[in-house]
């Protein structure tokens, strides 16, 4: 008995050694990450246009679509333009015929990202009787490096476009730890499809992590994106101080 005693004594340390360096070797902050249900990497999708184009000119409208007879519709927002997509969203509306969309890709600190490619799936959806509502602005086309997506129920375009609308290809880009990287995505409405009166559409970026590919689901809080397709509904302009037949102006 005294003889394993003693072996247990000298093998002892090794053991707690062995232990202890086993657990310090494990990625803590990858487990930790996965433990409480987080990505390999952190995406931030931007919808307030408020913050998209903070400081810009008046130069860009965001149609939306309100489900409400015309009688019973609001003044529109007083100030800028980019006031329109709250004030509607307070009456259950959504976009119309194109969303702008800021996407924030930020690798971890203990893990590189190469981003390869970013896919869209867009389907046809119901929509009640409403208005399409704009706040007509003036001014030049704002211009910046985007993702440049039409929708469609049986095909998607997705192009990668810099300032002055050149095409680039290919979207894939790297990020090494820590760094971050930001892009438009700009959404528009296939208006050629008459029958499709507006679309749900969700966007996946795929993601090359730790030599294994990952997905990551851009969406609106859990549920799709839904944007109104052009020509489904009458439009109305803030003109005046009153909603105005587009078609009179």
């Amino acid at each position: 008995m005294d003889v394993l005693l003693d072996l247990l004594t000298k093998a002892w340390p090794p053991a707690v050694a062995f232990v202890l360096g086993a657990v310090g070797g494990l990625k803590w902050p990858r487990i930790w990450r996965r433990v409480r249900g987080h990505s390999d990497v952190q995406v931030h999708v931007e919808q307030d246009p408020q913050i998209i184009h903070a400081n810009a000119p008046d130069w860009v409208s965001f149609p939306q679509f309100v489900a409400r007879r015309r009688e019973a519709l609001p003044p529109a927002p007083a100030g800028k333009a980019t006031e329109m997509p709250k004030w509607a969203a307070k009456l259950d509306g959504y976009a119309a015929h194109n969303m702008d969309l800021l996407v924030t890709i930020t690798a971890w600190e203990d893990r590189g990202v190469v981003v390869s490619a970013l896919r869209v799936d867009a389907k046809a959806c119901n929509l009640p009787e409403g208005y399409v509502l704009t706040r007509p602005v003036g001014g030049a086309s704002m211009e910046f490096k985007r993702m440049e997506v039409t929708l469609s129920s049986w095909a998607t375009n997705v192009l990668s476009k810099v300032p002055g609308g050149e095409i680039v290809e290919p979207f894939a880009f790297q990020l090494d730890r820590g760094e971050s990287a930001q892009f438009h995505l700009i959404v528009h409405a296939n208006g050629d499809e008459s029958k499709v009166a507006a679309y749900e559409w969700t966007a996946t970026l795929d993601l090359v992590v730790g030599g294994r590919h990952r997905e990551v689901r851009i969406d609106n809080n859990g549920k799709p994106f839904i944007l109104v397709n052009r020509e489904q509904r009458p439009e109305l302009w803030w003109v005046n101080n009153e909603w105005t037949d587009q078609s009179t102006i």
